[in-house]
């Protein structure tokens, strides 16, 4: 007795699987999205509001501290970016100090950043389009191009955006270079000679 074959349709299995493409497309497309959104919302506001009043901001440091600590600290997650300065120094470190570390850490780049935006001007970014829908949603790499009056060349600036809970900010790549790294270089080598709490104290007392 000759067996039956069973011939299967392919247009079910072909409608299935362009369905799961389209879904995970959707939900990369989604998750870029979202991290987009976490640093246009940032750098909008914050050079919008400095406009609004760029004289007072001119004449009162401490009102420009505050207004980009209000729009830059919900968007970073500074727990992450203190954690991956400090690397392998972390494991020794006492609570305190890391929490000491970590307001320093925030409260130096705040007013770096701060007086940086006073040496630029008339900033104006462009965000670049991927090539390709981003496959990971742990993080999303923005990608953004930065350009002045001043006649310079446009400056690459690409930002690290974390999914910890949240779309965060955690490192800025300027012109290849990350932040990050240089600073846990930097550090790194600061901590070896001098120990950690000189770095603190040192970052505490910083006048920029």
């Amino acid at each position: 007795m000759m067996k039956k074959t069973r011939f299967y349709h392919p247009a079910p299995c072909f409608y299935l699987a362009l369905t799961l493409c389209c879904w995970c497309w959707t939900a990369q497309a989604q998750d870029y999205d979202q991290a987009k959104a976490v640093v246009l919302g940032m750098t909008t506001t914050l050079l919008d509001k400095l406009n609004e009043n760029i004289d007072l901001y001119r004449q009162d440091e401490t009102e420009l501290f505050a207004l980009v600590e209000s729009i830059i600290v919900p968007a970073v997650n500074m727990e992450a970016m203190s954690k991956t300065v400090l690397g392998r120094h972390a494991a020794a470190m006492t609570t305190k100090q890391k929490l000491d570390f970590q307001a320093a850490f925030k409260n130096m780049l705040i007013k770096s950043y701060s007086k940086t935006l006073f040496l630029l001007s008339d900033i104006r970014i462009t965000y670049l389009t991927p090539e390709t829908v981003p496959k990971n949603n742990k993080y999303q790499i923005i990608k953004t191009e930065v350009t002045t009056d001043d006649g310079k060349p446009p400056m690459r600036v690409d930002y690290i955006v974390l999914n910890k809970e949240q779309w965060q900010i955690l490192d800025l790549i300027v012109d290849g270079l990350s932040l990050l790294k240089q600073f846990r270089e930097s550090f790194s080598s600061e901590i070896n000679e001098a120990g950690v709490d000189a770095l603190i104290t040192r970052l505490q007392n910083l006048d920029l």
